[in-house]
Protein backbone atom coordinates (compact mmCIF):
# COMPACT_ATOMS: atom_id res chain seq x y z
CA UNK A 1 0.00 0.00 0.00
CA UNK A 2 1.05 3.57 -0.85
CA UNK A 3 -0.96 5.62 1.40
CA UNK A 4 0.48 6.83 5.26
CA UNK A 5 3.89 7.12 6.98
CA UNK A 6 6.66 4.67 5.45
CA UNK A 7 9.13 3.28 7.70
CA UNK A 8 11.64 0.98 6.21
CA UNK A 9 11.41 -2.39 7.60
CA UNK A 10 12.38 -6.37 6.38
CA UNK A 11 9.39 -8.22 4.96
CA UNK A 12 10.23 -11.43 5.93
CA UNK A 13 7.55 -14.10 3.79
CA UNK A 14 7.46 -18.12 5.08
CA UNK A 15 5.98 -21.01 3.06
CA UNK A 16 5.54 -24.37 4.92
CA UNK A 17 3.78 -27.63 3.27
CA UNK A 18 1.94 -30.81 5.55
CA UNK A 19 0.50 -33.33 4.27
CA UNK A 20 -2.17 -34.92 6.72
CA UNK A 21 -2.51 -38.52 5.20
CA UNK A 22 1.09 -39.88 5.49
CA UNK A 23 4.52 -39.16 7.39
CA UNK A 24 7.17 -37.14 5.90
CA UNK A 25 10.45 -38.68 6.91
CA UNK A 26 12.30 -35.55 6.22
CA UNK A 27 10.69 -32.05 7.73
CA UNK A 28 14.11 -30.16 7.34
CA UNK A 29 12.78 -29.30 3.49
CA UNK A 30 9.05 -28.23 4.81
CA UNK A 31 9.55 -24.51 4.73
CA UNK A 32 11.14 -22.03 2.58
CA UNK A 33 11.75 -18.30 3.38
CA UNK A 34 12.32 -15.19 1.58
CA UNK A 35 13.23 -11.50 2.76
CA UNK A 36 12.60 -8.65 0.94
CA UNK A 37 13.77 -4.59 2.03
CA UNK A 38 10.92 -2.14 2.24
CA UNK A 39 12.51 0.96 1.24
CA UNK A 40 10.96 4.41 1.27
CA UNK A 41 11.12 6.79 -1.12
CA UNK A 42 13.92 9.69 -0.95
CA UNK A 43 15.20 12.60 -3.16
CA UNK A 44 18.74 14.19 -2.34
CA UNK A 45 17.68 17.99 -3.67
CA UNK A 46 20.32 20.45 -3.98
CA UNK A 47 20.78 24.24 -4.53
CA UNK A 48 23.60 26.08 -5.84
CA UNK A 49 23.47 29.81 -6.31
CA UNK A 50 25.43 32.15 -7.97
CA UNK A 51 25.20 36.03 -8.80
CA UNK A 52 26.71 38.12 -11.96
CA UNK A 53 28.02 40.54 -9.80
CA UNK A 54 29.95 41.11 -6.93
CA UNK A 55 29.83 44.74 -6.57
CA UNK A 56 27.33 46.68 -7.48
CA UNK A 57 25.90 50.53 -6.82
CA UNK A 58 22.55 51.55 -5.68
CA UNK A 59 19.84 51.60 -8.66
CA UNK A 60 21.98 48.42 -10.55
CA UNK A 61 20.34 44.91 -10.86
CA UNK A 62 21.80 41.70 -9.77
CA UNK A 63 20.76 38.54 -11.55
CA UNK A 64 20.52 35.53 -9.00
CA UNK A 65 21.28 32.38 -10.35
CA UNK A 66 19.40 29.27 -8.27
CA UNK A 67 20.31 25.81 -9.52
CA UNK A 68 17.76 23.39 -7.90
CA UNK A 69 18.61 19.13 -8.63
CA UNK A 70 17.29 15.88 -7.27
CA UNK A 71 19.65 13.80 -7.49
CA UNK A 72 17.54 10.54 -6.67
CA UNK A 73 16.88 7.77 -5.88
CA UNK A 74 13.25 9.07 -6.14
CA UNK A 75 11.32 12.20 -7.46
CA UNK A 76 10.78 14.50 -4.58
CA UNK A 77 7.19 16.05 -4.09
CA UNK A 78 6.17 19.23 -3.07
CA UNK A 79 9.29 20.69 -3.55
CA UNK A 80 10.28 24.08 -1.77
CA UNK A 81 12.91 27.00 -2.50
CA UNK A 82 13.16 29.57 0.28
CA UNK A 83 15.43 32.37 -1.41
CA UNK A 84 16.67 35.29 1.49
CA UNK A 85 17.20 38.58 -0.38
CA UNK A 86 19.80 40.47 2.16
CA UNK A 87 18.06 41.96 4.86
CA UNK A 88 17.97 46.28 5.17
CA UNK A 89 17.90 46.39 1.58
CA UNK A 90 14.88 47.66 -0.48
CA UNK A 91 14.66 45.76 -4.11
CA UNK A 92 12.46 45.36 -7.27
CA UNK A 93 12.13 42.14 -7.83
CA UNK A 94 11.47 40.55 -11.32
CA UNK A 95 11.36 36.49 -12.00
CA UNK A 96 13.34 36.21 -15.66
CA UNK A 97 13.37 32.28 -15.17
CA UNK A 98 11.20 29.39 -12.92
CA UNK A 99 11.25 26.01 -15.04
CA UNK A 100 7.82 24.94 -13.83
CA UNK A 101 8.42 26.71 -10.09
CA UNK A 102 5.79 29.38 -9.21
CA UNK A 103 7.46 32.18 -7.55
CA UNK A 104 6.59 35.24 -5.22
CA UNK A 105 7.21 37.43 -2.52
CA UNK A 106 5.72 37.30 0.73
CA UNK A 107 3.68 40.21 1.63
CA UNK A 108 4.97 39.95 5.23
CA UNK A 109 8.81 40.49 4.26
CA UNK A 110 9.17 41.67 0.44
CA UNK A 111 12.82 40.25 0.64
CA UNK A 112 11.52 36.62 1.21
CA UNK A 113 10.80 34.69 -2.16
CA UNK A 114 9.61 31.52 -2.23
CA UNK A 115 9.48 29.11 -4.80
CA UNK A 116 6.56 25.94 -5.03
CA UNK A 117 7.01 22.87 -7.94
CA UNK A 118 4.68 20.12 -7.51
CA UNK A 119 6.76 17.62 -8.56
CA UNK A 120 10.69 16.97 -9.22
CA UNK A 121 11.48 13.81 -11.11
CA UNK A 122 14.72 11.95 -10.37
CA UNK A 123 17.49 12.90 -12.09
CA UNK A 124 15.95 16.34 -12.88
CA UNK A 125 17.17 20.00 -12.73
CA UNK A 126 15.82 23.56 -12.53
CA UNK A 127 16.94 27.00 -12.85
CA UNK A 128 15.53 29.74 -11.24
CA UNK A 129 16.69 33.38 -12.61
CA UNK A 130 15.59 36.62 -9.99
CA UNK A 131 17.15 39.86 -11.24
CA UNK A 132 17.12 42.29 -8.54
CA UNK A 133 17.45 46.47 -8.09
CA UNK A 134 18.74 47.80 -5.33
CA UNK A 135 16.47 50.85 -4.59
CA UNK A 136 18.20 54.38 -4.75
CA UNK A 137 16.53 56.30 -2.30
CA UNK A 138 17.69 57.72 0.99
CA UNK A 139 21.17 58.02 2.05
CA UNK A 140 23.62 55.03 0.91
CA UNK A 141 24.89 53.18 2.81
CA UNK A 142 28.03 50.51 1.75
CA UNK A 143 27.46 47.22 3.02
CA UNK A 144 28.03 43.29 2.32
CA UNK A 145 24.83 41.70 0.46
CA UNK A 146 24.51 38.31 1.57
CA UNK A 147 22.10 36.06 0.15
CA UNK A 148 20.81 32.43 1.16
CA UNK A 149 18.61 30.15 -0.65
CA UNK A 150 17.37 26.49 0.74
CA UNK A 151 15.53 23.38 -0.69
CA UNK A 152 13.24 21.22 0.70
CA UNK A 153 10.52 18.71 0.15
CA UNK A 154 7.68 18.43 2.78
CA UNK A 155 6.70 15.28 1.41
CA UNK A 156 9.92 13.17 0.06
CA UNK A 157 12.97 13.09 2.93
CA UNK A 158 16.53 13.75 1.97
CA UNK A 159 18.90 11.74 3.15
CA UNK A 160 21.40 14.50 2.13
CA UNK A 161 21.11 17.84 4.49
CA UNK A 162 24.81 19.62 3.64
CA UNK A 163 23.62 20.50 0.01
CA UNK A 164 20.70 21.94 0.92
CA UNK A 165 21.03 25.62 1.11
CA UNK A 166 23.63 28.06 -0.54
CA UNK A 167 25.10 31.72 -0.20
CA UNK A 168 26.08 34.18 -1.90
CA UNK A 169 27.86 37.66 -0.97
CA UNK A 170 27.99 40.92 -3.11
CA UNK A 171 29.42 44.36 -1.93
CA UNK A 172 27.12 47.31 -1.89
CA UNK A 173 29.54 50.15 -2.65
CA UNK A 174 28.11 54.17 -2.73
CA UNK A 175 29.22 56.33 -5.43
CA UNK A 176 32.03 58.37 -5.13
CA UNK A 177 33.56 61.15 -7.96
CA UNK A 178 36.67 62.79 -7.83
CA UNK A 179 36.12 66.01 -9.24
CA UNK A 180 38.82 68.50 -10.24
CA UNK A 181 38.64 72.36 -11.58
CA UNK A 182 41.18 74.28 -12.52
CA UNK A 183 41.44 78.47 -12.84
CA UNK A 184 43.62 80.48 -15.23
CA UNK A 185 43.51 84.19 -16.13
CA UNK A 186 45.90 86.68 -17.37
CA UNK A 187 48.53 88.24 -14.59
CA UNK A 188 47.90 91.71 -15.27
CA UNK A 189 45.05 94.33 -16.47
CA UNK A 190 43.97 97.83 -17.17
CA UNK A 191 41.23 99.30 -15.19
CA UNK A 192 38.39 99.88 -17.82
CA UNK A 193 39.51 96.45 -19.34
CA UNK A 194 38.02 92.56 -19.59
CA UNK A 195 39.52 90.55 -17.44
CA UNK A 196 38.87 86.30 -18.80
CA UNK A 197 38.92 84.22 -16.35
CA UNK A 198 38.78 80.51 -17.44
CA UNK A 199 37.26 77.85 -15.15
CA UNK A 200 37.14 74.11 -15.79
CA UNK A 201 35.87 71.38 -13.95
CA UNK A 202 36.62 67.75 -13.93
CA UNK A 203 35.25 64.72 -13.03
CA UNK A 204 37.69 62.05 -12.76
CA UNK A 205 35.31 59.19 -11.48
CA UNK A 206 34.76 56.06 -11.19
CA UNK A 207 31.50 57.75 -11.07
CA UNK A 208 29.14 59.88 -11.93
CA UNK A 209 28.32 63.11 -10.07
CA UNK A 210 25.05 64.50 -9.29
CA UNK A 211 24.16 68.11 -8.06
CA UNK A 212 27.50 69.52 -9.05
CA UNK A 213 27.95 73.01 -8.22
CA UNK A 214 31.19 75.18 -8.63
CA UNK A 215 31.43 78.35 -6.05
CA UNK A 216 33.65 81.21 -7.39
CA UNK A 217 33.41 84.20 -4.80
CA UNK A 218 33.48 87.64 -7.17
CA UNK A 219 35.89 90.58 -6.32
CA UNK A 220 33.89 93.34 -5.64
CA UNK A 221 36.06 95.59 -7.93
CA UNK A 222 35.14 93.97 -10.77
CA UNK A 223 32.21 93.71 -12.84
CA UNK A 224 30.86 90.24 -13.51
CA UNK A 225 29.97 88.76 -16.72
CA UNK A 226 29.85 84.91 -17.10
CA UNK A 227 29.70 83.28 -20.69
Amino acid sequence: SSGGSCTPMALRNTVSVSATGSTDPNSSNNSSEVTSQLRCPSSDLSIIKSADKTTLLPGETIIYTLAVTSNGPDGAGNVVVSDMLPSGTAFDVLFLQTDGFVCSQQPSDQNHIVCTRPTMSAGSSAIIRIQAKVRSSGACVAKSLRNTAMVSSSVTPDPNGTNNSSEVTSQLTCPNADLFITKSGIGQIQRGSTLLYTVTAFNLGPNTATNVVIADPSNPKLSILVD
